[in-house]
């Protein structure tokens, strides 16, 4: 189990600092990765989970532009792993 340092903690989500929490749960996205012949043949399943704390950019955020949004991160890992094989 992962456990927080108190310092680590100042970090966690907290709306009186403007910190927002967003999280993505076991994304399974086709990935091409591994280091045998077998793997770098084929992609295989590749499950992700995202726990991100993350500061607003601004005060009272109005519109879904100036908020973080999950579908944002999937996008990003998206095109990290289809970007090229890792071993």
């Amino acid at each position: 189990m992962n456990r927080q340092t108190p310092t680590e903690q100042k970090f966690y989500a907290d709306t009186s600092k403007g910190l927002r929490h967003v999280f993505v749960q076991n994304l399974t996205l086709q990935a091409r990765v591994g280091i045998h012949p077998h793997e770098r043949a084929a992609t295989q399943p590749l499950t992700i989970s995202l726990d991100a704390t993350v500061a607003e950019t601004t005060d009272t955020p109005e519109t879904i532009e100036e908020i973080v949004c999950y579908e944002s991160l999937i996008a990003q890992i998206k095109k990290i792993i289809d970007t090229q094989h890792y071993d």
